[in-house]
């Protein structure tokens, strides 16, 4: 994701098979992108959701915005 500006996401457990993925990019192209390799991925394995709940521990974290 590094092609697409990535600078910090977080991936969190929203059910037992789904993930939620949170994160900051440096342009809108750049979200633009991603969004639109996430849709790609959901068609692909007709991935629905009918109801999310947030209260997951979260899975893993990665920035390249030093702390």
């Amino acid at each position: 994701m590094d092609e697409c500006g990535l600078l910090e996401a977080t991936y969190v457990r929203a059910s037992t098979p789904s993930l939620l993925y949170f994160s900051i990019v440096e342009t809108l192209e750049g979200a633009q992108e991603i969004l639109r390799k996430a849709n790609e991925w959901r068609k692909k394995y007709d991935f629905k959701v009918d109801v999310i709940t947030f209260d997951g521990e979260i899975l893993y974290d990665y920035s390249k915005i030093k702390k």
